[in-house]
């Protein structure tokens, strides 16, 4: 969502040119500047200022978090003569989007990252246009510093298309093996799945080994690995529990079983259950808590998945739901409805404690 605010009445004729051309929403200055910037940097993705920078560095500055939730935010002058980009340039798209308003008001786009400047390509950028989580962020700090020097990072991934989305890269790309499945996890299980080894030094303008010359676009966790990660997102949890659960006790449930298998909480793009569950409170919290969308499936179509995929059969679950599993098919039909036709795979079968059960699905 993006919104363009302006100051001043002579603005309004820019304002309006700009905010039809972007499909974004017009919010004029109406006495409160303060609290309408308050609200529009938790609304809006992207917003467009017209008024003096001054005026917009000294309302935003309370607001400003991490570039990773930041708002892309752009500050044009009232004839349009420069868009400059001020706030989250890559993740937060404010650069594409300073380039987008100078064309429609005619004026010159300021953009100051080093980057590009340099003409030099961003992982952020990589991030924001795919979708992907960056992890840890100030790895990408590394990373962008690599390329500055002219020197281009590995790229390890077990997706596919991955290689895609480094299209004029100079990086090497590494593809991991995609046949392993996770195994079941336990608190104390080991991690099945492991990526290469990084190789040795190779070829030229190819940065070496170290964590800040590598990055990994995979939900998994690589053992040993401490640079960069990009995250896409693909990982269901499907979750199956004793009503009432404690809120803490499924999150650590989650984390224990997720790390013990190699998996990113960053990698989570959805959770899924049974619908008589949609309203137990500590799902309900977690899908706030990330930020991701809970699906609910009624019995016919949980069965239906059970005896399409030969998933476990649960007598006790019957007994108690009328279903013969939960989080597996749970998770295998949330992920079908994410995967736009990719190919789905359940990559962590049931594993259980104390009145809590999840599986993991993915697709390829």
């Amino acid at each position: 969502m993006k919104a363009v605010v302006y100051l001043r009445p002579e603005a309004r004729e820019l304002a309006e040119k700009i905010a039809s051309g972007l499909s974004a929403d017009l919010f004029p200055h109406q006495g409160d500047l303060a609290g309408l910037f308050s609200r529009l940097f938790t609304t809006y993705q992207n917003i467009v200022c017209i008024m003096a920078m001054g005026i917009v560095v000294r309302h935003i500055a309370p607001l400003i978090s991490t570039k990773d939730k930041d708002p892309g935010i752009v500050v044009v002058d009232e004839k349009g003569n420069y868009v400059i980009s001020l706030l989250s340039g890559h993740l937060g798209g404010a650069n594409d989007l300073a380039r987008q308003t100078a064309i429609l008001c005619g004026g010159q786009a300021v953009v100051t990252t080093a980057t590009d400047v340099y003409g030099y390509p961003a992982i952020d950028v990589v991030a924001r246009k795919y979708q992907l989580v960056p992890e840890p962020l100030p790895a990408v700090k590394g990373i962008n510093s690599l390329l500055l020097r002219g020197q281009w990072p590995r790229v390890y991934t077990d997706l596919p298309e991955a290689r895609e989305w480094f299209d004029g890269w100079q990086s090497p790309i590494i593809c991991l093996d995609q046949s392993s499945t996770v195994k079941k996890g336990t608190v104390e299980g080991e991690t099945p799945w492991q990526g290469p080894a990084l190789l040795s030094k190779g070829e030229s303008r190819c940065g070496g080994t170290t964590p800040s010359t590598a990055v990994y676009v995979t939900d998994r966790i690589v053992p040993g690995f401490t640079g960069l990660y990009l995250r896409p997102k693909r990982l269901v949890l499907g979750l199956g529990a004793k009503r009432g659960i404690p809120v803490q006790a499924l999150m650590d449930f989650i984390h224990t079983i997720m790390a013990a298998n190699g998996l990113s909480i960053k990698g989570i793009r959805a959770l899924a259950t049974y619908a008589l569950k949609q309203h137990e409170p500590a799902f309900e919290k977690l899908a706030n808590t990330w930020d991701v969308p809970m699906y609910c499936y009624p019995q016919d179509e949980l069965n239906q998945t059970v005896s399409d995929w030969g998933l476990q059969k649960s007598g006790f679950v019957r007994e108690k739901t009328g279903v013969n599993g939960v989080c597996e098919p749970a998770a295998v039909r949330a992920a079908m409805n994410l995967a736009q036709g990719k190919g789905v795979k359940l990559l962590m079968p049931k594993t259980t404690a104390e009145g809590m059960s999840m599986a993991v699905a993915t697709w390829l």
